[in-house]
């Protein structure tokens, strides 16, 4: 609540690039009207600067709350959230919840966390509890949370198979290769439809 908070102030004082923030808020507004995505920021459709259909599961909320503090609110959540993975990745491979609590804690204080957090909205903050909970249940061997986590995380954005192929590579090396294989397929495959068919 406090970046939420720190992030509106900054909103309200003026402070926040039009263009970053108020591309997905437009965009996601429409959405929730049931319109197309057309952003007239920058003249095309929401979905043919960047595919990041996750802004999809914002709709309800703007039905509720069509404002700044749905935008920076849901960042500052997700980011937040990302603690969880790392926590529940600590526990199991460190064996010790206090290790695992300080990890955690490491992650929430780094720099690179606070500040990204307050440049304007993102898509990319959904990441962090996605692609955590991705590797969590890669490392545990839970593949049908793995497929969730995975396939969610190639809706935050087109690029993020280039991260979802090394995990992809670790996964066919190091737990299943079938299902490593058919990972880096999926990234590579969802990435070339993103960029050329969609946007």
């Amino acid at each position: 609540s406090y970046f939420t908070k720190v992030t509106l102030d900054v909103h309200h004082g003026l402070g926040t690039s039009a263009y970053d923030y108020g591309l997905y808020d437009q965009g996601v507004w429409l959405m929730s009207r049931f319109h197309a995505p057309f952003v007239t920021l920058m003249g095309r459709n929401l979905m043919g600067d960047h595919t990041s259909f996750i802004l999809v599961f914002l709709v309800p909320v703007y039905w509720v709350f069509p404002s700044a503090g749905a935008l920076f609110f849901s960042q500052s959540l997700f980011i937040a959230l990302g603690a969880v993975p790392v926590y529940l990745l600590g526990r199991r491979l460190l064996h010790h919840d206090l290790y695992a609590v300080a990890l955690a804690a490491c992650y929430l204080l780094h720099p690179a966390v606070s500040w990204s957090n307050r440049e304007n909205f993102h898509p990319d903050s959904f990441l962090p509890p996605l692609l955590g909970m991705a590797i969590y249940a890669a490392v545990s061997e839970r593949w049908r949370m793995y497929a969730v986590f995975f396939a969610l995380s190639l809706l935050v954005k087109e690029d993020v198979s280039l991260v979802l192929v090394p995990l992809g590579v670790w996964v066919a090396v190091k737990r299943d290769r079938r299902i490593g294989l058919i990972s880096i397929g999926a990234s590579i495959a969802f990435m070339l439809v993103a960029m050329f068919a969609v946007m």
